[in-house]
């Protein structure tokens, strides 16, 4: 019996794995299936205060309601993190989750609890009326692989910053950067 020529044989692996990849995308890598996956490495990172993984899950053309861009988001959960030096939990709580275009969008009630230095009560108290309205998070694609979504917004209705508040100041005042 003669071998196949090695070009089919190629052709032949090239075939199967063009096949698992395609099984892969659409059954276990569907859109919805990965802004989850990606809303929730979101908050595991803010709460053990991760910042590598959180600055890797947020666009550069980040944008949101408080008009913070990516930097400045970054160094407003920095200051946040910074102030729970025992415990920062986030308790998220899902309510709607919709694809939008390229996008999806994903709605829920989120709640800061946590332990910690003298502006974390602050925090917090300041923080609670937040959980009554629920805040919205828009993740888009940033690129051809399925785990490319990226956070491209966050929204809430009554979201405000505290008056005079400059991101990334209140851990140079302080002194506690890398909590």
């Amino acid at each position: 019996m003669t071998k196949p020529p090695r070009g089919y044989l190629i052709l032949a692996c090239l075939a199967l794995l063009a096949i698992f990849i395609g099984y892969q995308a659409i059954f276990k890598w569907p859109a919805e299936k990965q802004g989850l996956a990606k809303q929730q490495k979101l908050i595991e990172a803010i709460e053990s205060r991760k910042w590598g993984r959180v600055h890797r899950l947020v666009s550069d053309h980040y944008g949101d309601s408080l008009e913070l861009d990516r930097e400045n988001l970054l160094l407003a959960l920095r200051d946040l993190g910074s102030q729970f030096w025992t415990m920062l939990e986030l308790n998220w709580e899902m309510t709607d989750l919709q694809r939008d275009g390229d996008a999806i969008v994903i709605t829920g009630k989120l709640r800061l609890d946590g332990e910690g230095g003298m502006f974390a009560p602050m925090a917090v108290q300041h923080a609670r009326p937040f959980a009554n309205k629920p805040f919205t998070f828009r993740w888009r694609k940033a690129g051809t692989m399925p785990w490319s979504w990226r956070l491209d917004s966050i929204h809430h209705p009554d979201a405000r910053l505290p008056d005079g508040y400059v991101p990334g100041e209140l851990r140079r005042r302080t002194g506690f950067g890398e909590f």
